[in-house]
C-alpha cells in the first residue's frame, strides 16, 4: 500500500468531484474533532439523501489541516432493495446531486480552481437533467427538465472561459441547452451504436 499526504488546499483540489476521487466514507478514517464544527454549524442538510457523502467529505477535508490517503480502496458496495442506488427515479435521486454541487459551489469563494471544477461538474449534470427521458416519471422529470434547461443556458456562457471545461463539454452544453431534442436523439443513437453512455 502507498500513502499520500495532502494539506487542506491540495485536498480540495483532489476532492474536486473528479472521476478519480472516491467520495464515499468507508475508505477513510476521520479524526473525531473534525465532526465538531460540522455538527455545531449544522452544515449537513438532513433532507439530502443522495451525494451526501460528497458534501460531508468536502466539509471534513476543508476543516482538516492535513489528510492522508491510502492508495487502495477496500470498499465494496452492497446493493440492497430500497437503497438510494437501487431505487427508481425520485426527487432525491434526480435533484440531490445538483443541490450538493450548488452547496459546495457557494462555499468555494476564493478557491478558483475548485470553483471551476464544480462549475464543470454542474454543467455536465445540467446537460444530463436537461435531456433526460421523461418516460418513467413524467410528473417529476418534465418540470425539472425545463428548469435545468434554463439553468444550463445561463451557465453555458460562462463555461467558455472556464479552463476546466473542455471544448467538447462547452459544445455539449450549448447544444443541449438550445436544441435538447436533437441532442437527446444523437445521444441515444451514439449509445446504441457504441454501447457507451
Amino acid at each position: 500500500c502507498c500513502f499520500k499526504c495532502f494539506n487542506s488546499h491540495t485536498v480540495s483540489e483532489t476532492c474536486r468531484c473528479s472521476d478519480n476521487s472516491h467520495n464515499y466514507q468507508r475508505n477513510k478514517l476521520y479524526k473525531r474533532s473534525l465532526f465538531d464544527k460540522l455538527l455545531a454549524d449544522k452544515l449537513m442538510d438532513p433532507t439530502i439523501r443522495n451525494y451526501e457523502d460528497l458534501l460531508m467529505n468536502f466539509y471534513l477535508f476543508r476543516e482538516s489541516g492535513r489528510s492522508v490517503f491510502e492508495d487502495f480502496c477496500p470498499y465494496h458496495y452492497m446493493l440492497r432493495p430500497g437503497s438510494a442506488a437501487t431505487s427508481k427515479i425520485n426527487e432525491h435521486k434526480l435533484l440531490d446531486p445538483l443541490r450538493v454541487l450548488n452547496l459546495i459551489h457557494s462555499d468555494t469563494i476564493g478557491d478558483t480552481t475548485l470553483k471551476n471544477h464544480i462549475d464543470a461538474r454542474i454543467l455536465r449534470m445540467l446537460i444530463n437533467l436537461s435531456t433526460m427521458s421523461a418516460k418513467h416519471n413524467p410528473e417529476l422529470i418534465i418540470p425539472n427538465r425545463k428548469k435545468s434547461r434554463k439553468e444550463l443556458r445561463a451557465l453555458v456562457s460562462s463555461a467558455k472561459n472556464n479552463p476546466v471545461c473542455s471544448k467538447k463539454l462547452f459544445l455539449m452544453g450549448l447544444w443541449a441547452g438550445c436544441l435538447p431534442h436533437s441532442y437527446q436523439f444523437i445521444h441515444w443513437l451514439h449509445n446504441k451504436i457504441t454501447g457507451n453512455d
